[in-house]
């Protein structure tokens, strides 16, 4: 988005996701998405811990952390086709 000159700021993965849809015409595969939306609620839970009611070093286990890496990495892998 930056190399065409347009900013895009927030945390909202899902967003994200739609503005490059509409700006840029590419289409967000289905398990990107589906990676998208597993990953989108933890932006507020490690920055706000109030949000969940506690630490994330007491909500989330090893099982957690694995997903979430897996999911990032599936992300990273699609956004890497794009880069220039």
């Amino acid at each position: 988005m930056l190399s065409r000159g347009r900013a895009v700021r927030g945390s909202n993965l899902l967003k994200l996701a739609e503005v490059i849809g509409t700006e840029l015409g590419i289409e967000v595969p289905e398990d990107v998405m589906s990676c998208l939306r597993k990953l989108n609620p933890h932006y507020t839970v490690a920055r706000y811990p109030d949000a969940a009611n506690g630490l994330p070093c007491q909500i989330y286990d090893r099982e957690d952390a694995e997903n979430a890496i897996r999911h990032g990495r599936k992300v990273l892998e699609w956004v890497r086709q794009f880069l220039h």
